[in-house]
């Protein structure tokens, strides 16, 4: 992966927090794709692009988008972004079992669309991703396809990354990790 500041996309990335984070911390710069969040976009501090400008990236950033689709054409368009040996972030809601209960918290009119481990597989499946970290207390997974050079590392990355953190902060899985079960 080339690591330059075009190779990253925070895709429907608001008001660029991740964007201003790695920016003011870290100078690193990355793209931000926002379709609503115009009043920000001028203020000089993050990178946003149009959607004509939208390319294929190493990564692409996803953070709490897939909960308010309704047309899987969106989340093909999402997955479109990933280079053929690219990486997909994703934060939502993942639950294998989705309450009934309409007075469930989730639940609210803008999260339309609940997504399950099963749910999770078949994208990956169709989509060519083959492996999977995921972070709890980020509550998100990155998904890589089948041509990153870095699947065949990742367990060790994972089993390193954990011992030096000495506790269990991400899990790897060939596949989809599955991690909330209830």
């Amino acid at each position: 992966m080339g690591g330059g500041s075009s190779d990253i996309l925070d895709y429907a990335g608001g008001i660029g927090s991740l964007a201003r984070i790695l920016s003011r911390y870290y100078h690193r710069e990355i793209l931000v794709y926002e379709d609503y969040m115009n009043e920000f976009k001028n203020d000089g501090c993050v990178k946003y692009i149009n959607k004509d400008q939208l390319q294929r990236y190493d990564v692409v950033i996803n953070s709490a988008m897939f909960e308010h689709i309704t047309k899987r054409e969106h989340l093909e368009h999402i997955n479109s972004l990933v280079r053929d040996d690219g990486v997909l972030i994703i934060h939502t809601l993942i639950r294998e079992n989705i309450p009934k209960n309409p007075n469930w918290f989730y639940i609210a009119p803008v999260h339309c669309s609940f997504h399950t481990n099963k749910s999770m597989q078949i994208l990956m499946d169709n989509w060519g991703y083959t492996h999977s970290i995921y972070s709890p207390i980020s509550k998100c997974w990155v998904l890589f396809k089948k041509d990153n050079e870095n699947c065949d590392k990742l367990e060790q990355y994972v089993e390193s990354i954990n011992n030096l953190l000495q506790e269990e902060y991400l899990f790897y899985k060939v596949g989809f990790v599955d991690y909330w079960l209830d």
